[in-house]
């Protein structure tokens, strides 16, 4: 307001002459201020805003155009829908006993495939025991009229969203395999709504050794180590354990088992082979070791370490 009061003032109009370009000067300058501060201005920046939100619309309504491109093994899962629904199951099940794969989509059939697809083998167990719950005729004898026969074959009623399937498309929706479903219609029978369990569950296995063969083994490795080993006091350079046992690098563990092999096929015992004779050494006695070529000893000071060997439980004189 101080700034409109000086233009509008007397002084200013009645000044000299001589004076007028520099108050046109000032003059600019105020209006240049005017139009900086006190006048409305508008917004650029909305008009920039619009501008690009109508190309983000252009380019939202591209994105929304473009193809999914369906992985190699997504396209042939969805071929081999496509291909069974062309050639269809073959049944009368459907509308106007039309074929029953024919009532479904091309989506649900393949949505029911994915979904079996991600559980594991014992959830699609579960989930297919339960349907049998559902769908099978547990009565074991079929009366007709007056005569009453054992059942010979278990009658299921399948269905699949309100709509009676054949065992065909079942299989086919539900990724099983007829030897599968039968033998799962038979464990439900038998067991009742659990799990199935491998018949070796719990149970060793028909390769595995006895205890004795084992044990003869062990034995015959520690009869070694006593006889041939070489006991150092003190930590022994390259091993970690204290009580590492070191036979002479001239021995191999195949020697070892070709020596072990042959003594118990003499005495008429079972052997075991040398994949099997190394990880029992490895496992019962990792204490017993063979010396490594750089860490063997010379002839001296194995006849002294074998010489204070011998005098360990003699008495001092």
């Amino acid at each position: 307001m101080l700034l409109f009061s000086l233009l509008k003032s007397k002084s200013w109009r009645t000044h000299k002459v001589t004076n007028f370009p520099v108050f046109l000067s000032r003059e600019n300058d105020l209006e240049s201020v005017q139009e900086e501060y006190f006048n409305p201005r508008l917004a650029e920046e909305e008009f920039n805003e619009d501008e690009d939100f109508s190309d983000d619309s252009s380019d939202d309504e591209t994105d929304f155009d473009i193809d999914f491109e369906f992985s190699e093994l997504d396209s042939s899962d969805r071929s081999r829908v496509e291909t069974f629904i062309r050639k269809t199951c073959g049944c009368t099940l459907g509308v106007e006993e039309k074929p029953c794969s024919s009532t479904f989509l091309l989506e649900d059939i393949i949505d029911c495939r994915n979904n079996c697809a991600e559980l594991e083998s014992s959830e699609l167990d579960l989930v297919i025991l339960v349907i049998v719950q559902s769908a099978i005729n547990c009565d074991e004898v079929s009366s007709s009229g007056r005569k009453e026969t054992k059942r010979q074959w278990t009658r299921v009623t399948l269905s699949f969203h309100g709509h009676r399937i054949c065992l065909k498309t079942f299989l086919f929706m539900h990724r099983l395999h007829k030897t599968r479903f039968y033998s799962l219609v038979k464990h439900y029978r038998k067991n009742g709504l659990t799990l199935r369990m491998h018949g070796n569950t719990k149970q060793l296995p028909s390769s595995a050794f006895s205890v004795e063969t084992v044990e003869r083994v062990i034995k015959f490795i520690m009869n070694v180590a006593e006889d041939q080993a070489l006991l150092l006091p003190g930590h022994v350079p390259g091993f970690k354990r204290i009580d590492v046992k070191l036979l002479p690098s001239s021995l191999t563990k195949c020697k070892l088992w070709k020596m072990y092999h042959d003594a118990s096929t003499a005495a008429g015992h079972v052997a075991v082979g040398y994949s099997k004779f190394c990880d029992l050494w490895k496992q019962l006695c990792p204490f017993i070791l063979i010396m490594r070529p750089a860490s063997d000893l010379c002839w001296t000071c194995q006849k002294n370490n074998n010489q204070i060997l011998k005098s360990a439980n003699l008495p001092e004189k």
